[in-house]
């Protein structure tokens, strides 16, 4: 505040708004969240876990970006971080390192030991393609080694708030102890999208490589204009498809009003993933805002002043009131500033504010106005003389 006030954010109402969306949701497990502030709009087993397939890169990337300096740098393909196994194998009790790549997994074409590529190349692929391999050798680049790079990423979701994720690769390839949540998972996306980089990359749709001549292109097909699926809102995207895990999306979209992020996991095609989470955007973007005034026009406040004559009453000229989302919950609060009192006070003189605040927003302030003039007292008149005589 920039003004000394003689009573500082005095709460005298406070009132509580909260009315989920109603949605129906063929996902196992969704939610849906403002990305700026991170209120829940909808959510159906939201804190349950799940394997998250690829939408595990969507973690490995932000890591990445919140930790190297620089993502032009350069490094070397290693036989580590390309090596493969055999799926029946895999499966058989898991008793292999997590990361390994499986044949039948997205991969880049061009990759193999022994070629240079830069950390850039490898966040486009693994983001605009999904391609394991890239992956892994950004894991292995930045940390020194994947287990170490995994480490590391745990740690740093669970300094961000994650709860319930715990990931032992970076490219969400099946391994039973390989999960996360709905919850988690927009947290992630919430973060990620903060990020000035992240942002560039998932809104490209195209990426030529150094290491190959071939571009890349994004393949969710809700970035794509020529596709049958394609949401024009969506900004964001990033898919997930294991045969134990099902198919899973997150997404962040926008529209004039708000920003966001929407996580659908367990679907049985990629049909049900693309119009599931397209209807939930939808939902909330037709969403109406509802109005709350909890003190209208002529409302009148008394506030007695330490050496007037009589009680200060002021009026405020205009309704105290505010548009919300209903899905939103809005703990609204309002509180009354008086400016310091100087005595005499003039009818008509702007005397103090109401404040209409939700958490940190103020939504609306309106002037209260003196309706009465207030002078001092002889007491106080003779003790303000002998005062300044002094």
């Amino acid at each position: 505040m920039n003004r000394f006030l003689f009573i500082i954010a005095l709460l005298i109402h406070s009132l509580i708004f909260s009315n989920p969306l109603k949605i129906n949701t063929s996902a196992k497990s969704a939610i849906l969240i403002n990305a700026e502030n991170g209120k829940v709009l909808f959510e159906k087993n939201s804190h349950d876990r799940f394997f998250p397939a690829s939408t595990t890169k969507v973690a490995t990337v932000l890591y990445v970006l919140e930790t190297v300096s620089d993502i032009n740098q350069y490094t070397v393909a290693t036989s580590d971080a390309l090596e493969f196994i055999p799926v029946e194998e895999k499966h058989k009790n898991y008793n292999c390192q997590p990361h390994l790549l499986e044949k039948d997994a997205v991969l880049i074409s061009g990759l193999s030991p022994g070629v240079n590529v830069s950390l850039k190349d490898l966040i486009y692929a693994s983001m605009l393609i999904s391609a394991n391999d890239a992956s892994n050798i950004l894991a292995e680049s930045v940390s020194g080694s994947i287990p170490m790079f995994m480490e590391e990423l745990n740690n740093f979701l669970q300094d961000i708030g994650c709860k319930n994720t715990y990931f032992k690769n970076p490219h969400g390839l099946h391994f039973p102890e390989h999960y996360s949540c709905a919850s988690d998972l927009a947290l992630i996306l919430q973060k990620a999208i903060r990020n000035k980089t992240f942002r560039e990359i998932v809104t490209t749709r195209t990426y030529q490589p150094s290491f190959r001549d071939e571009k890349i292109q994004a393949t969710c097909q809700l970035l794509l204009k020529n596709y049958k699926y394609y949401y024009p809102k969506i900004f964001c995207a990033k898919t997930g498809y294991t045969s134990k895990a099902g198919y899973n999306l997150i997404a962040a979209a926008k529209d004039e009003n708000r920003t966001l992020i929407a996580v659908v996991l367990g679907h049985d095609s990629i049909k049900e993933r693309c119009v599931d989470i397209t209807n939930i955007f939808e939902k909330a973007f037709n969403e109406p805002k509802a109005v709350i005034t909890p003190f209208y026009k002529g409302q009148e406040f008394e506030k007695k002043i330490p050496g007037g004559k009589m009680p200060l009453t002021a009026l405020i000229y205009e309704d105290l009131t505010a548009e919300y989302y209903p899905s939103e919950k809005e703990e609204f609060k309002v509180f009354i500033e008086w400016e310091p009192f100087n005595l005499p006070i003039k009818q008509g003189q702007e005397v103090g504010k109401l404040i209409l605040k939700s958490e940190d927003k103020v939504f609306k302030e309106v002037p209260l106005i003196a309706n009465n003039g207030v002078k001092k007292t002889y007491f106080s008149w003779i003790k303000d003389f002998f005062k300044k005589s002094s």
